[in-house]
């Protein structure tokens, strides 16, 4: 559903980034980084991220496993939104962050 590595092997490294980073890479960045700070940061990064999930009404559910199904279900919402049928393969929640990020490193 989200895509695999062969790209790499099939058009080669330059050729398959030349467009920009391929949406699948980014989703698994954001999503194993996230689950990475909740799960095993000891540190003043992975602390604040615990914190804030704490302040949600979440009753007896644990943050790792809290991080684990919003992942997924953020992974999945938008594999489907990338579908044909929904926005198209050019919808990426990411693209949000990019004028931003380009305004500036210029």
């Amino acid at each position: 559903l989200l895509g695999n590595m062969g790209g790499f092997f099939w058009k080669g490294f330059h050729a398959h980034l030349q467009n920009g980073m391929p949406f699948a890479f980014q989703n698994g960045l954001f999503v194993a980084s996230t689950y990475h700070f909740v799960a095993n940061d000891k540190g003043p990064i992975g602390e604040a991220a615990r914190d804030m999930i704490s302040l949600l009404p979440l009753g007896d559910i644990d943050a790792v496993i809290f991080v684990t199904a919003m992942g997924s279900l953020f992974m999945q919402v938008n594999g489907i939104l990338q579908m044909p049928d929904f926005i198209g393969p050019s919808f990426n929640p990411f693209n949000i962050l990019s004028a931003p990020l380009k305004y500036l490193s210029s």
